[in-house]
């Protein structure tokens, strides 16, 4: 595969990119906010990870070595994020973040699957994206979809 068909990124780098809106959570962890409030706030966070998706789906980041850590301080956003490659075989990455305030912690447990089936691939993950908004009773476990795509028939066969 072209080398120009990758970022100049790891997976771990872009994985951090998710907490570009990690505001939305500061929000969410509020003490004033209702469920109602806070659960939108929550799965606001969730979808704003796919913003930058559709610019970016002709690329993909380089695959990290098994033991390749990551660290980001972010002190504009407040929050501070580690990841590490924990198998290559299959591809098990593992992130954690925590706000510089002490109220959220955010985990992933990134296990992708693809399969290829002639026409059809398919892929899919399990990925925990939020586990505590700390000093609230809310743990919303989330995982991120599956996805299928097929190749369009030709116009020209």
């Amino acid at each position: 595969m072209p080398v120009t068909l990758n970022e100049p990124l790891s997976a771990l780098q872009r994985l951090c990119e998710e907490l570009e809106y990690s505001e939305l959570l500061d929000k969410a962890a509020s003490p004033d906010m209702s469920d109602l409030d806070r659960m939108t706030w929550v799965a606001a966070f969730a979808v704003s990870m796919y913003g930058s998706c559709q610019a970016r789906a002709g690329h993909k980041p380089f695959n990290p070595l098994l033991g390749e850590t990551f660290e980001c301080v972010r002190d504009d956003r407040g929050f501070r994020y580690v990841a590490e490659q924990v198998s290559h075989h299959p591809p098990v990455s593992a992130c954690h973040a925590q706000s510089s305030n002490g109220r959220w912690t955010w985990e992933q447990d990134l296990r992708v699957k693809t399969k290829f089936w002639g026409k059809v691939r398919k892929k899919s993950g399990s990925n925990f994206i939020i586990r505590a908004l700390l000093s609230y009773p809310f743990e919303p476990p989330m995982s991120s979809p599956w996805s299928s795509s097929r190749r369009a028939p030709s116009a020209c066969a």
